[in-house]
């Protein structure tokens, strides 16, 4: 049954039913129509609907200063949303979803056992509430690999950068060679930290051009680049930039570790994206996050990309960069860049925000606790 404790709301037991419900109303109202639930076959039967506006009716009358959720499907009890995902005429439109079904079913087995004790106020000791966490974790990664319409691997990480030459009073020599320094600076930084952790100078790569130039190793590549214009492309608090664009590329099969690379780096950045092994579905998602989320998108382009503004300073996107990769991402302005997105935002948070599992408060409190 509904649980009303304001407290409980985004623990792993209420997660996974949150993403049950969700993906249930999702699929048999797009199949069977807006009263599936009362249906037999796909639903619970009209003698269950009537038992569940009875304790809908019940919660009003205990709540009638609070705002009650008027969703049927939210009285049902963790033991009937097994029945529905289990009933012979949805067990093969939810296989489509949890592709591993027979692993799926040990999930919800599991979380049904471990769900009880909860219920009746008994202890979960810390191991079971990790697994808890898993399994909700894993249930939302069928989701979304579903939603995306692709694989949800992440092939590598994506950090954007911006630094800033002061144009007002310089010589255009003077203005061309602090855009360069600070290139080969970043290049040099990065170089140190192979060259630190034991890299042997030759395995790693370089490439210098005038107005670009990279750096890799390790399964991480580094790359900065800019014009060999003079013209101030920003202004900052009334004064002329030219802006140089650095970027950084991490792959999760790479032997260094993420957290000690930025730690190391130790720069904001502008953008945190994640390539995913596979296309995205753009319109799918688009659909999804108007449907259930209530999201529009902010601009979109030829069924290839979409953003959302999240605040007046942050936004998310979807895009896919060719045939075979697809892209995640969460963008600040200059005055709110990252420091800490990569250990707090995953895919699976703008997902479950554009899919409407995730409030939009909670997402704007993980964005201000990664800046």
């Amino acid at each position: 049954m509904m649980d009303n404790d304001a407290t409980n709301k985004f623990d792993p037991i209420h997660k996974i039913e949150i993403l049950l419900r969700n993906i249930v109303s999702e699929v048999l109202s797009a199949r069977v129509g807006a009263n599936w639930l009362q249906n037999e076959e796909h639903g619970l039967g009209m003698e269950k609907v009537k038992e569940l506006e009875g304790l809908m009716v019940e919660e009003e009358g205990r709540r009638y200063t609070a705002l009650v959720d008027l969703d049927l499907l939210s009285y049902t009890e963790f033991r009937e949303l097994k029945e529905i995902l289990e009933k012979d005429k949805n067990r093969d439109l939810f296989k489509k979803i949890f592709r591993d079904w027979e692993a799926f079913k040990i999930y919800l087995k599991k979380a049904e056992y471990l769900r009880n004790p909860a219920k009746h106020h008994r202890f979960l000791y810390p191991h079971e509430m990790l697994l808890l966490e898993g399994i909700a974790g894993e249930i939302e990664h069928f989701i979304n690999t579903w939603h995306i319409g692709g694989s949800f691997d992440v092939k590598r990480y994506r950090f954007v950068f911006f630094e800033y030459v002061e144009t007002k009073g310089r010589t255009k020599t003077q203005i061309l060679e602090s855009t360069k320094g600070t290139g080969r600076e970043w290049i040099d930084r990065v170089k140190k930290y192979f060259l630190g952790k034991g890299t042997e100078e030759p395995r790693i790569r370089a490439e210098k051009e005038d107005f670009k130039g990279s750096i890799s190793a390790g399964n991480i590549k580094a790359y900065w680049h800019s014009t060999p214009k003079t013209h101030p492309t920003n202004n900052i608090n009334g004064i002329d930039y030219k802006s140089i664009e650095l970027k950084l590329w991490y792959s999760p099969s790479s032997r260094f570790e993420l957290t000690d690379l930025m730690k190391f780096i130790d720069k904001k950045y502008a953008i945190f994206a994640f390539e995913l092994d596979g296309r995205i579905n753009v319109d799918k998602l688009m659909k999804i996050a108007k449907e259930i989320a209530g999201l529009t998108p902010s601009s979109s382009q030829n069924h290839e990309s979409a953003e959302y503004n999240i605040t007046n300073f942050s936004r998310i996107g979807i895009r896919n960069i060719d045939q075979k990769t697809g892209e995640i991402f969460i963008q600040n302005d200059d005055k709110f860049y990252f420091k800490n997105a990569h250990n707090v935002i995953s895919p699976g948070t703008i997902l479950s925000y554009l899919t409407g599992n995730m409030p939009r408060r909670l997402i704007i409190s993980l964005i201000k606790s990664s800046i």
